[in-house]
């Protein structure tokens, strides 16, 4: 004895149909809508989990490429001899900068430190001409060198400024990845300690 029917069960709200039957054109649809709104939700989260990896490791290479930099450059100009005779001294309060500084080092070696560019037109910050900075991740945006000193008598005190910016690879298409647009600041002050007066 069967209760209900096989092929429809009529109730005051709805059908419900046998399963044979398949699925409306309006359920696939509705289920197709629900998939678009939940994968656009998911890929956003995956393209905004990598935009912030990418503005990280940026970040992290121009700190890496910037603080080497700038200890190399302290530590020889604290230790230099004297100036090379083509630099020129302002004063404390209105030094004269440029985009290169020359020192003579312990050993009697002249070293120049300058804000140029490397053979393939990258620009990169250079001790007689080798890179401090890799020119493949990082280009300075900003570089300067100053000294000052009141009397010829008084230490030099040379100031070091330059800006560091991702160099973006070509394959990335985000924004990100570049550090800041105008670059990440770096600067410090050295007295040449161990001069030759």
């Amino acid at each position: 004895m069967l209760l209900f029917p096989k092929k429809t069960i009529h109730n005051s709200l709805f059908i419900i149909r046998n399963s044979n039957l398949g699925f409306t054109f309006v359920e696939l649809l509705a289920v197709i809508s629900i998939f678009l709104v939940v994968g656009v939700f998911v890929v956003s989260i995956i393209v905004s989990a990598f935009r912030g990896n990418n503005k990280t490791n940026a970040i992290a290479v121009v700190q890496a490429n910037g603080t080497y930099a700038i200890g190399q450059m302290s530590k020889l100009i604290r230790n230099s001899r004297s100036l090379d005779n083509s630099v020129q001294c302002g004063s404390i309060d209105n030094p004269i900068v440029a985009n290169s500084i020359a020192l003579i080092d312990v050993d009697g070696q002249k070293t120049t430190y300058s804000c140029t560019t490397d053979n393939n037109n990258k620009p990169i910050i250079a001790s007689n001409g080798a890179s401090l900075t890799d020119a493949n991740s990082v280009k300075w945006t900003q570089c300067s060198f100053s000294c000052g000193r009141n009397t010829p008598s008084d230490f030099p005190v040379i100031g070091i400024a330059f800006a560091l910016q991702s160099v973006s690879n070509g394959g990335s298409t985000f924004a990100d990845t570049i550090a800041s647009s105008s670059g990440v600041v770096f600067q410090t002050s050295v007295i040449m300690r161990n001069l030759m007066r």
